[in-house]
Order: C-alpha cells, then sequence, then structure tokens
C-alpha cells in the first residue's frame, strides 16, 4: 500500500468516526447540536452578512475543523446545562 493510499484510509476512517460519533451525541443531546449549528451560523453572518449559512446533507460536507472554537463552544453548552451528568461524563472521556 503506497504512502498516499495509507493517508487516505487512515482520513476516511477518521472521518467515519467523527460521523458516527456526531451521530451518538446528537442523538443523546439533540439541542447541543441546534445551539452549536446557531453559534456558527452566527458567526458567519457575522463575518459576511450577504450570505446565509445553508446546512449540506452528512454525505457531502467537507468542513474545515478549529478543535479549539468546538471545544469552547461545547465547554460554554455544558456549563449552560449542567445538570446532564451523562454529557458531563462523556465530554470529560473525549477530551481526556
Amino acid at each position: 500500500m503506497t504512502e498516499q493510499n495509507r493517508k487516505k484510509a487512515i482520513q476516511d476512517k477518521v472521518l467515519a468516526q467523527m460521523r458516527k460519533t456526531r451521530a451518538e451525541i446528537e442523538k443523546d443531546h439533540p439541542q447541543l447540536f441546534k445551539a452549536l449549528r446557531m453559534l456558527v451560523s452566527q458567526a458567519h453572518t457575522d463575518q459576511t452578512p450577504e450570505k446565509k449559512l445553508q446546512p449540506k446533507p452528512a454525505e457531502e460536507e467537507t468542513v474545515a475543523i478549529d478543535r479549539q472554537k468546538n471545544l469552547e463552544a461545547v465547554i460554554k453548552y455544558a456549563a449552560l446545562n449542567p445538570g446532564s451528568e451523562k454529557l458531563r461524563a462523556q465530554l470529560k472521556e473525549f477530551i481526556n
């Protein structure tokens, strides 16, 4: 297997795992993703007010990931919803 094929295989595995994890979290905490989408939409409209952000189907999307901003958004959401022990445990596992 060539180096390029190995990299592609790893990327495919990572993307599949991310989609699976996102689907599980969204199933357990749909309000979290609603809040995150609102934050992304607001940040996007602040930068380009003439365009509206329209979500794409999950199979077609390619997204640049800003890990720090994602963690900040999730931590902010968790702070605003302190009652969910399951969410807190998942976050602790994910961050560590």
